[in-house]
C-alpha cells in the first residue's frame, strides 16, 4: 500500500498508512523519513510554510538517510526564512553545514549566501559579512555572476553598516564591475558613498551614468537629485540648478519636488540673484506648506529681506504670507535661539530662564517640546522634582518625538517617587508601547511588574514577571527577584503548584531577604499539601541559612512548631516556639508564638487530664488472689 502512495506520489496517505504500523523496521522508517521529506517539499511549494516546517522537522529526527536529514535541514531553514524566523533559518542552516554530508552538498555555498542575508534581517553586520565573504571566496561563488553580484553588493552594504567605507567603496565597485550586472540600487549606493567621503565629483558620475542605464529605475529621481546635489557641493551652481529644475521637469509627480524648490531658491540666494531666490523661496511656502522645507524656506526669505534693510518687507510678507504669524514666528525663534544659547553654555540658571520665557511667550510655539526638554532636565538635576514633572508633561502633551522617550522615563521615575502609583502606571504603560530600544522596553516593564507587586495586582505582577524571565541574557539578581514575585503571587492566589514550581527555580546558594521568604513560603505550601516531614526538613535546614534573616527564621519556627502540632509532637512543637519567645524583637511575632505555646499547654493539660480520668480496673474473678 506504501508503494502504492509512493508510486502515484500521494505523499499524505503515505504517511498516514506508516503512522499506523505500530513497529517499523529500519527500512520502513527510511520510508517514512523519505516521505515526510518529499510531503514537506510539497507543502513546502504550496506555502504552507508551518505544516511543511513540522514534517521538516519529523524527517531530519528520524535521521535513518543522511542525504534526506541535510536536504530537510536546508529546506527547513528556508521556510523559516520565508516566515520571517531569521534565528531559527539560521539554526537549521548551521546544523546543515554539520552533517556527515552536508560539507560535501551541492547546496553548501547557497547556505552560506542565505546565511548572509539572514544575519543581515538581524542586523547582525559582521557575521553577515563573515558569510558573504565565504560564498564569494568559493568556487561556486565565483562562477554564478547574478547572485555573486548581489553578495557583493550585500558584503558593501554589511561595510557601509559597519562603518568601513574604504572597503564599502571596493566591495559596490566590484558589483558594478561587469555591465551586464550592474544595478540600480548598487550604482546609488556606490555613489552616495562617494559623497559621504567627500568625493562629490565621483558621485555626481556614478548617479550619471546610472541615470543612462536605467533611466525608468525608482530611484531615478532621487538619484537626479542627489546629483544636483553633488554639483551644488562642488561650486557648480548652475549646473546644478539645471539639475534641480530637470527634476521638476521629469517628476511631476515625484516626492523632491519642495526639496528641489527650495534648493533653486538658495542657489539664486548664493549668486545674489535676490528677486529670483524670493520667487522660488515663496513657491516652497505656497506649494509645500508645513514641511521641513517651508521652514528652512522661511529662515532664506528673512535673510534676503533683513540683510538688504528691508526688514519692514520681511514683516509684511510674513504677516500676508496666509501660513503662520510671521512677527510670532521671528520672535518665536529669536526666543528659541536664545534658549540654544543658554543650553550651549551648560548654565542651568540661564537655561531656566530662557526657556520659562520661551513657554510664557509662546506656549504654542514651534519648539515647546525641546524647549520644555531643556527646561525639565534642569529641574530634575536640581531635585525640583514638582517643576521638572511640569516640564516634561509639556514634552508629552505634544506629538511623539525625539524627547518623548526620556521624558517618559523621568516623569515615571518622579510619580514613583510622589508615590502616584495610577499615574505611574499610566506612564509606565506608554512608556512600554513606545520604547525605542529593549533595554528602554525591559526596564518599563521591571517598572510595571514593581507597581503591578506593590499594589498586590498579583495576575498583572505575574504577567509580567513572566514576560521579563523569557529575556536572554539576565543577570541572576534579576531572575531570582523576577522568580521571588511569580512565587509570593502565586503564593497569594493560592496557586500552590504553580508557586511551588517558581521557587523551586531560585538559585540554591541565594542567601538574600527575598530567597528566605520563597523558602518559608515552599514550606508552606508542602504542610498545605500535607507533605509534613518534607515541610519539616526543609524548615530545619532554611532556619540554619537564614542567620541574616531574623523575621523569616522566627516566621520559619513559627510554621515549624505548627506542622510538629499536626504531627503529634507537642514537645518540639513548643521546643520550636521558644526562642522566638524568649529571643525574638518583633512583639508581633512575640505574641503569636506565645499563643500558639500557651494553646499547646492547654493540649497537654486536656491530655494529661483525660489521662488521669481514666477508671481503675477492678479484678471481679473469685479466684484470683
Amino acid at each position: 500500500m506504501v508503494e502504492i502512495y509512493l508510486s502515484s506520489k500521494n505523499y499524505r496517505q503515505a504517511i498516514v498508512a506508516l503512522d499506523k504500523m505500530p513497529r517499523k523496521s529500519p527500512a520502513l522508517q527510511l520510508a517514512l523519513q523519505r516521505v515526510l521529506y518529499f510531503r514537506a517539499i510539497e507543502l513546502f511549494n504550496n506555502l504552507e510554510m508551518e505544516a511543511s516546517i513540522a514534517h521538516f522537522e519529523r524527517a531530519v529526527g528520524l535521521n535513518f538517510d543522511p542525504n534526506i536529514t541535510a536536504e530537510a535541514l536546508f529546506w527547513w531553514g528556508d521556510a523559516n526564512f520565508k516566515q520571517g524566523d531569521f534565528a531559527q533559518a539560521i539554526r537549521q542552516w548551521e546544523r546543515f553545514i554539520k552533517t556527515p554530508t552536508g560539507p560535501s552538498s551541492s547546496a553548501l555555498l547557497h547556505v552560506y549566501y542565505n546565511l548572509g542575508y539572514a544575519q543581515l534581517k538581524l542586523k547582525k553586520y559582521a557575521q553577515a559579512l563573515t558569510e558573504f565573504r565565504t560564498f564569494l571566496d568559493s568556487e561556486k561563488g565565483k562562477a554564478e555572476p547574478v547572485v555573486r553580484t548581489d553578495a557583493l553588493l550585500r558584503a558593501a552594504d554589511c561595510y557601509f553598516a559597519l562603518k568601513k567605507f574604504e572597503f564599502a567603496l571596493e566591495y559596490y565597485a566590484k558589483a558594478e564591475s561587469l555591465p551586464e550586472f550592474r544595478s540600480d540600487y548598487g550604482h546609488f549606493q556606490w555613489a552616495m558613498l562617494h559623497g559621504l567621503t567627500g568625493n562629490q565629483a565621483e558621485k555626481g558620475r556614478i548617479l550619471a551614468e546610472l541615470l543612462e542605464l536605467f533611466p525608468r529605475s525608482p530611484l531615478a529621481e532621487e538619484a537626479l537629485f542627489e546629483q544636483a546635489v553633488a554639483q551644488m557641493r562642488l561650486q557648480e551652481l548652475n549646473t546644478a540648478r539645471i539639475l534641480f529644475e530637470r527634476v521638476l521637469a521629469e517628476y511631476p509627480s515625484g516626492t523632491m519636488h519642495g526639496k528641489s524648490t527650495l534648493q533653486i531658491g538658495i542657489i539664486y540666494r548664493n549668486q545674489g540673484e535676490d528677486d529670483l531666490a524670493l520667487d522660488w523661496l515663496k513657491r516652497v511656502l505656497s506649494n509645500f506648506p508645513g514641511t521641513p522645507e517651508a521652514a528652512l524656506a522661511v529662515g532664506y526669505i528673512k535673510s534676503v529681506y533683513t540683510e538688504s534693510g528691508q526688514v519692514n518687507e520681511w514683516l509684511n510678507f510674513a504677516q500676508n504670507s496666509g501660513q503662520v504669524n510671521a512677527s510670532r514666528a521671528e520672535l518665536d525663534s529669536t526666543a528659541y535661539f536664545a534658549v540654544q544659547n543658554s543650553v550651549s553654555s551648560g548654565v542651568c540658571p540661564k537655561i531656566i530662564s530662557a526657556a520659562k520665557a520661551y513657554l510664557s511667550a509662546f506656549p504654542n510655539g514651534f519648539f515647546v517640546q525641546e524647549v520644555a526638554h531643556h527646561l525639565g532636565e534642569c529641574y530634575y538635576a536640581a531635585e525640583n522634582d514638582s517643576a521638572a514633572l511640569s516640564a516634561f508633561s509639556l514634552v508629552l502633551n505634544g506629538p511623539k518625538g525625539a524627547y518623548t522617550e526620556n521624558a517618559l522615563i523621568k516623569v515615571g521615575y518622579l510619580y514613583r517617587q510622589s508615590k502616584d502609583t495610577i499615574n505611574a502606571l499610566r506612564i509606565y504603560t506608554t512608556l512600554e508601547s513606545l520604547a525605542a530600544s529593549a533595554e528602554v522596553l525591559k526596564d518599563a516593564r521591571i517598572q510595571l511588574l514593581d507597581l503591578y507587586f506593590a499594589g498586590s495586582n498579583w495576575r498583572k505582577a505575574i504577567e509580567y514577571a513572566d514576560a521579563l524571565l523569557t529575556l536572554e541574557k539576565l543577570s541572576g539578581s534579576d531572575k531570582d527577584r523576577f522568580l521571588f514575585i511569580k512565587t509570593r503571587s502565586h503564593y497569594r492566589f493560592e496557586e500552590f503548584e504553580l508557586a511551588l514550581a517558581a521557587g523551586r527555580k531560585l538559585s540554591a546558594n541565594a542567601n538574600t531577604e527575598q530567597s528566605a521568604e520563597v523558602a518559608f513560603i515552599l514550606a508552606d505550601v508542602l504542610r498545605i499539601k500535607k507533605e509534613l516531614t518534607q515541610a519539616e526538613r526543609e524548615l530545619r535546614q532554611n532556619v540554619k541559612k537564614m542567620s541574616n534573616h531574623p523575621h523569616w527564621v522566627a516566621k520559619s519556627l513559627i510554621l515549624l512548631s505548627d506542622i510538629y502540632l499536626e504531627l503529634g509532637n507537642l514537645s518540639q512543637a513548643k521546643a520550636s516556639l521558644k526562642p522566638v519567645i524568649d529571643h525574638h524583637e518583633d512583639a508581633a511575632l512575640v505574641n503569636i508564638a506565645s499563643e500558639k505555646y500557651g494553646h499547646i499547654l492547654n493540649i497537654e493539660q486536656e491530655k494529661n487530664r483525660v489521662q488521669d480520668a481514666q477508671p481503675e480496673e477492678i479484678n471481679l474473678d473469685p479466684n484470683a488472689e
